[in-house]
């Protein structure tokens, strides 16, 4: 047992970052309902702001302290506050509050601050409450009434009847602060009883009591001044019978009086090993932490880090298991970033002391998030439910059961889905689903499928109850941290602290890395083998209608991570607008990079002149909507670029939005001028953030050490990478698009005539055959989105087939008559003529042109190829595939929604189906010969998941990966 002594560790007694967080919580929400009640506009770019500090500095260290303090660096955050921020910080650590919580305080504010622990309440009441509108009682029936709870359970939170519930987590390290403040106001030694605290996991749900424990020493109130004094958290509420009721801000509250029995009473030491795991070490029995998040996902911490900090506890290796896609507000992984993912945990050179995995969503049926293909690849699945409980015990008991069942979940995550406490509300609790738990843990043990004990203190689920009635059922028992920041590491000691009683434990942690693979690989065949008694999926069956007999898929591997091709002289611009605001600068020269940063376009021409790069790469839009020279109304706002960009799900600013039609203007002003120089080099456009997200580089808002860790694992090397300035690292990227340019591996994003996009494009995955994938459905359907989706998301080459039938017009004209194509055409082609003639082909040739052209291409290209579309299927019959294996997907997409693009692509000009009638006749018969139907009814999101859950359920079945 570790020895702990508080009098050498006085930073334990510093405040806690979750009541720094709390703080912060209580203003936003009392700024938006003091806004409410005076119908003022709600500050939501502030609110936001404080929000997010808010959730990045939650948790149970005292980090924050110890930088405010000067007792630690920046370096040891995973967030660092904005300077207004850290003045509210100062403030609290200070004072106990701030300014504007202080003004605004009143009994009132806290009954309102009590009531969000109601789940449903609106804001618009608690405003009314707030401000006393109305009657109390009129208010709070009217509460009652919209969240379906008695008036009689909202009186007793609001005028503090009821106690709450808390963590336990939240209470012992204050008293603990408390009470030695006590202690070093009366220099004695004294001892201590606590009634009401059982241990470290148990929550607190009624007033608690503590006992000063001394024949010798007189209590009065002025030792309860000194100490409020300097804990300023804590005030006094009352004094009753010589006992003093203390409220933290928070809002639970206890007694404090003089007891002059010894028997049982502890040192102030004793009670802390005894009530806080976060003092002991982690046994060397626990060789690893099997639940946590990163960057990648909600986390704030790179996956880098977390294996670095953790193997300094002691731990042998780690799962990292980020969100699935379901988890939209953790910003969870698509099949892709979780692939490049896997590419960058591959550089740490420390695979094997990471479990690369995902915690996947179960859905409201039982089915998972991710297709088939990439859950077979994962090193470890973790299966939880985030949302759509319902209070059906059935439905709650099937949920459970098939996802089991469907033999691709390891770990069952959090499973009772049991809260004490939420962000911004500590009391918030949510009671354990109503389900068959004693069914489930059968399953499981009959599935080998581990159940989890979450270490999260709001969490702590599965139950000490629970973990024995799993534990008879014959379970493996896993702890998870679920870390989102360094912080939260040490919360796996809770989990250790819960089954320190329990014997006989089948633990996974205990495992060692190669008996965990062992174990799994043993689990996943074990699961293959057992009958299924129930109906089960994967979410393909959501996303993609009339589903046929997989064709064999090809076998595919992860490729090997992106690193920056050789090339010439890049030099990049993060352009700015402002005439006062200087541009970032890079220059890359092999794999080095310099940075400057320079104010007017004559310095830049005059440092293009001087460096003589090859390409010039601007982080601004060099063209506008309508492709003019000068603005026209009529052409929008919009570029075709920015609208490609957004159908494969990455946002960008307008070209001309007010906040951009000034960058617009100069970036197309400065082309100009570099194209005139002599020798001038290949001007192109770029957008740092679109390349950062396909090269699986953090964005500068994670953090501008981890942008800058992101674009050394490409390759990058130099002084340019230690620049402070956030402009000059986007250069840098900019540099890297242009590289990529140079070698072929990019899109362009939009039309010439409007200035092209580009953004890099790299294969993710590997093959012994290239797929080819042949994508047919009407006109309007979606077939260009879905190859642009394949070309830039997963590094397709992308074969256009009106790309193909301009070529074959542009070689028929210098062709001699005898072997010209009997169609006629002007110059220029016009996408009418390339409709026509593309008809003429079809009907009196068969499509042999189109055949042989499609052929040559495919025997010159090495890597998976996307063709947009085939018209007959004779565009494909009696072509070599050489190393390549043919796949046909057909886009089914409601006539009304084809209208509607079709409209959209012809600028809003009216048609009708019936124009297309002839091209469309043929493909009819490609439906049935497909091998994939996929449904475009819907948002592009939802295409993207049917894009992705038809690639890896019905063409690619990727391997796992060999340690």
């Amino acid at each position: 047992m570790m020895v702990f002594n508080y009098r050498k560790n006085k930073n334990y007694f510093l405040l806690r970052d979750f009541e720094y967080s709390q703080i912060l919580y209580d203003m936003a929400f009392l700024v938006q309902l003091a806004a409410i009640a005076t119908n003022n506009e709600i500050p939501k770019f502030r609110l936001k702001s404080i929000i997010k500090a808010a959730y990045s500095i939650d948790g149970y260290s005292t980090i924050i302290s110890e930088w405010l303090n000067d007792i630690k660096k920046e370096t040891h955050l995973d967030y660092i506050p904005s300077s207004r921020i850290k003045k509210y910080l100062m403030s609290i650590n200070q004072k106990g509050t701030i300014e504007e919580l202080k003004n605004l305080w009143t009994p009132e504010v806290e009954g309102c601050l009590r009531l969000r622990s109601i789940r449903g309440i609106r804001k618009k009441y608690l405003a009314q409450l707030f401000y006393k509108t109305k009657k109390t009682k009129s208010i709070i029936e009217t509460i009652a009434s919209s969240c379906n709870v008695m008036p009689r359970d909202i009186h007793r939170i609001y005028f503090l009847e009821n106690y709450g519930k808390w963590q336990s987590a939240h209470i012992i390290p204050p008293v603990m602060r408390f009470l030695n403040q006590i202690a070093v106001a009366t220099s004695k030694r004294l001892k201590w009883k606590i009634k009401g605290i059982k241990d470290a996991i148990t929550p607190v749900t009624q007033m608690f009591a503590v006992e000063i424990c001394s024949k010798s020493f007189t209590f009065d109130e002025s030792y309860i001044d000194k100490v409020i004094n300097h804990c300023p958290l804590f005030r006094l509420v009352k004094i009753s019978d010589d006992k003093y009721l203390i409220r933290h801000s928070m809002g639970w509250s206890f007694t404090i009086c003089i007891q002059y029995e010894y028997e049982s009473a502890q040192t102030l030491n004793e009670l802390i090993l005894k009530l806080d795991p976060l003092v002991q070490t982690i046994p060397n029995s626990i060789k690893s932490d099997l639940h946590m998040h990163t960057i990648w996902s909600d986390g704030l911490t790179p996956i880098s880090e977390l294996n670095e900090i953790l193997l300094k506890k002691g731990l042998e290796y780690i799962a990292i298991t980020d969100h699935s896609r379901s988890s939209k507000i953790q910003n969870g992984l698509t099949p892709v970033t979780w692939l490049k993912q896997a590419m960058a945990i591959s550089k740490l050179n420390v695979r094997e002391k990471i479990l690369h995995g995902l915690e996947v969503d179960i859905l409201s049926d039982g089915q998972l998030d991710m297709p088939k293909g990439i859950l077979n690849c994962m090193d470890i699945v973790i299966g939880s439910v985030h949302s759509g409980w319902g209070k059906n015990y059935i439905q709650n008991t099937n949920r459970i059961l098939n996802a089991i069942e469907s033999g691709y979940i390891d770990i069952l995550g959090h499973p009772t889905a049991l809260l004490y406490g939420k962000p911004g509300v500590p009391d918030y609790y949510r009671p354990p689903v109503n389900a068959n738990w004693d069914l489930i843990f059968q399953h499981c043990a009959r599935w080998q499928v581990g159940l989890e004990i979450n270490c999260f203190p709001s969490r702590l689920d599965l139950s000490y109850d629970n973990i024995l009635k799993a534990s008879h059922a014959g379970c493996w028992i896993s702890l998870g941290s679920d870390a989102h920041s360094k912080s939260h590491l040490e919360l796996i000691k809770f989990g250790v602290a819960t089954i320190k009683d329990i014997h006989n434990l089948k633990l996974l942690n205990s495992l060692s890395y190669v008996e965990i693979k062992d174990w799994l690989e043993d689990a996943r065949k074990l699961r293959k083998r057992i009958p299924i008694s129930r109906k089960v999926g994967i979410q393909l069956e959501l996303f993609s209608s009339e589903n046929k007999i997989s064709t064999n898929s090809l076998a595919g591997t992860i490729n090997t991570p992106i690193t920056l091709p050789n090339g010439s002289t890049i030099l990049g611009f993060d352009l700015t607008a402002g005439a006062n605001k200087k541009t970032g600068v890079a220059l890359l020269k092999g794999n080095e990079v310099k940075t400057t940063s320079l104010l007017t376009d004559v310095e830049l021409i005059n440092y293009i002149e001087e460096t003589k790069p090859d390409i010039v790469s601007i982080d601004s839009p060099l063209g506008l909507p309508g492709g003019e020279d000068s603005i026209l109304r009529e052409a929008g706002i919009v570029r075709e670029a920015e609208k490609d960009l957004s159908s494969i799900g990455i946002p960008s600013y307008p070209a001309l939005i007010d906040s951009m039609k000034n960058l617009t203007l100069r970036g197309i002003k400065l082309r100009k001028i570099i194209k005139n120089l002599n020798n001038a080099p290949i001007v192109i456009e770029s957008y740092p953030g679109a390349a950062q997200d396909l090269l699986g580089i953090p964005r500068k808002q994670n953090g501008l050490n981890y942008l800058r860790d992101g674009l050394k694992q490409l390759g990058l090397t130099g002084q340019g990478l230690k620049s402070s300035s956030h402009d000059e690292i986007d250069a840098v990227t900019c540099c890297v698009v242009g590289r990529f340019f140079e070698v072929g591996q990019y899109e362009p994003m939009g039309i010439p005539s409007e200035a092209q996009l580009i953004v890099p494009s790299y294969p993710i995955l590997q093959f012994n055959q290239q797929p080819v994938i042949c994508i047919s459905g009407h006109s309007g359907s979606g077939k260009s989105i879905v190859a642009r989706y394949l070309a830039v998301i997963y590094g397709f080459h992308w074969i256009r087939t009106r790309d193909i039938i301009t070529s074959l017009i542009k070689k028929d004209f210098d062709k001699i008559p005898s072997e010209k194509l009997k169609i006629n055409f002007n110059k220029p082609i016009t996408e009418e003529q390339r409709k026509k003639i593309g008809i003429i082909i079809l009907k009196d040739y068969n499509q042999k042109p189109i055949q042989q052209h499609l052929q040559k291409i495919i025997f010159k290209t090495q890597r998976p190829i996307i063709i947009d579309s085939i018209r007959s299927i004779s565009d494909v019959e009696n072509i070599s595939w050489n190393n390549h294996k043919l796949f046909k997907w057909y886009i089914s997409c409601p006539d009304s929604m084809r209208i509607i693009n079709l409209k959209k692509r012809n600028n809003h000009k009216a048609h009708t189906l019936g124009e297309y009638s002839d091209i469309d006749h043929a493909v009819i018969d490609l439906r049935s010969l497909s091998d994939s139907i996929i449904l475009n009814d819907g948002s592009l999101e939802k295409l993207h998941w049917a894009i992705d859950d038809v690639f890896f359920s019905k063409t690619v079945e990727l391997q796992r990966k060999i340690n």
